[in-house]
């Protein structure tokens, strides 16, 4: 592709390849005279912007890829005592990531008391008999 403005003349080439090698001429006329630019695409200089560009692409990718919470939490839960509280998210990602809960930014472990259980892409987090020492942010 190429364009232009009041200041400056550009070239752009996208998804470039081995034909895109060899030597570029911008030839301009200013109503007085030609003014000519060259440049060469040579070897090094594309095998760098290649490498740039596969540097990019992948940025895209991962962060199209990266984990995220597709469906998530409450802001607020009030429970009982001695009642169980479910907590359930949906997550995305490529790869599948693996989830953590926390409770007041301290990971939380599976036992008897807290349970989590993985099914395809939901996590679901469960306290059993619920206590006043379960109250904190969770996420």
């Amino acid at each position: 592709r190429m364009g232009s403005d009041d200041q400056q003349v550009w070239l752009q080439i996208c998804n470039p390849t081995e034909a895109d090698k060899g030597k570029y001429t911008l030839e301009m006329f200013d109503g007085r005279q030609t003014h000519k630019r060259v440049l060469a695409l040579t070897e090094q200089v594309f095998n760098e912007a290649i490498a740039g560009y596969q540097r990019l692409k992948q940025v895209v990718i991962a962060e199209r890829n990266r984990a995220k919470v597709v469906k998530g939490l409450p802001d607020v839960v009030n429970i009982m005592e001695d009642k169980t509280l479910c907590l359930s998210c949906i997550v995305a990602g490529d790869p599948i990531p693996e989830v953590s809960w926390l409770k007041n930014d301290r990971e939380l472990i599976s036992g008897e008391h807290y349970q989590v259980t993985v099914d395809k892409n939901t996590v679901t987090f469960s306290i059993q008999q619920v206590t006043s020492e379960d109250s904190g942010k969770y996420s």
